[in-house]
């Protein structure tokens, strides 16, 4: 809406204003079905940006409305859905990164013992487990356990004694619930012999949660700080937080402003101004998707460039920094420890275009 309102200020897109109709999923994502039926039905939206397009990816492909996703789950890379175009990358694209960041940093010790708790839920990572274990095999880590663990169970404390027990180096988070855990280890007096962390622990409200526990915690971030970090300032960065601060003034909070699904947001926005643009008077849904399919090394500005959009072989933002959460005077601070990096392995393994195929499988049931 801040990115909309910035367009707007400037004379909008050809002369028209861009409008923003939300409603809200109430992190209950089989609403998000609803949701897209009323806005292209009532409200006639000309396309759509959603957190995971899991329960509407049928709709909006049959009707080929062009809707711009987080990424993570399959359906946001499967050539299934050609008109879903994810902005960052797929739970285990990340994880190939973030091992091979931890193996970049020195973190990765050969025989590395991994525990690992995934998501079953909020964001099913259950198809994806084999591939995430394979990710530390690459690096020479050992995954001795892969267990779900879900929000819905409230207390991680089994989960705690289960790792304990098992005497794992690193604690691989795969869901949100992650939070739990740590919690649950700080009452134990616990810790993992080396680490904890992976891509879910980079959000910053749930840092904020975990408390002091959060110190020492690794994360992965694929956008830059507003200080340009990992890459240099630009104007691009400047324009992200003057904006945030004039139209959403909340969000200018370090939590938010750093946070994955604001800089996604924003770059939606982005995403949405340039097709608007190049499709001029006359806007249809064929033409929209005809240019974000064809999208190559998009510069997203805050973020490393969009690689690709391809049906065939969609990857979106698919490089990513690592760091540290450090607890300072009653905030998570982000401490970055590598530059921007992917997972060369991977690509070689299963090709340019592993992410799509990997989707393919998920969603076949391959």
């Amino acid at each position: 809406n801040a990115y909309f309102g910035w367009v707007n200020e400037r004379g909008g897109v050809n002369g028209r204003r861009l409008k923003l109709v939300a409603y809200d999923n109430r992190t209950d994502f089989t609403q998000d079905a609803t949701n897209a039926r009323r806005l292209y039905e009532q409200d006639g939206v000309i396309g759509m940006a959603a957190t995971l397009p899991d329960a509407l990816a049928d709709y909006v492909t049959r009707n080929e409305i062009p809707t711009m996703v987080l990424g993570l789950s399959a359906p946001a890379f499967s050539s299934e859905f050609p008109t879903v175009y994810p902005i960052l990358q797929s739970n285990v694209s990340a994880t190939y990164a973030f091992t091979w960041g931890l193996k970049e940093a020195g973190i990765v010790k050969p025989g590395m013992r991994v525990g690992m708790t995934y998501d079953t839920e909020l964001i099913d990572i259950g198809p994806y487990i084999s591939y995430a274990k394979e990710a530390w095999e690459i690096v020479g880590a050992k995954v001795v356990t892969a267990d779900p663990f879900n929000f819905s169970e409230g207390d991680c404390t089994p989960m705690v004694n289960k790792m304990r027990s098992l005497d794992v180096d690193w604690w691989d988070f795969e869901g949100l619930s992650w939070v739990l855990c740590v919690s649950a280890a700080q009452r134990l007096g616990y810790q993992p012999n080396i680490g904890w962390g992976n891509w879910p622990t980079n959000i910053g409200a749930l840092a904020r949660e975990a408390g002091p526990r959060v110190d020492g915690v690794w994360f992965m971030a694929p956008a830059d700080e507003p200080s340009g970090y990992p890459r240099e300032k630009s104007q691009a960065h400047i324009d992200y937080v003057e904006q945030l601060r004039h139209y959403a003034p909340r969000l200018t909070d370090p939590i938010h402003l750093n946070s994955v699904v604001t800089q996604t947001f924003w770059m939606v926005g982005r995403l949405w101004e340039a097709a608007l643009r190049e499709a001029g008077d006359v806007v249809t849904k064929r033409e929209l998707n005809t240019y974000f399919q064809s999208l190559k090394d998009f510069d997203m500005g805050i973020a490393p460039p969009l690689e690709s959009w391809d049906p065939k072989c969609k990857a979106g933002v698919n490089t990513v920094w690592t760091g540290q959460w450090k607890w300072e005077s009653g905030n998570p601070i982000r401490v970055g420890r590598t530059p921007y990096l992917g997972n060369p392995v991977a690509a070689e393994r299963y090709g340019k275009c592993f992410v799509t195929t990997l989707a393919d499988k998920v969603v076949r049931g391959e």
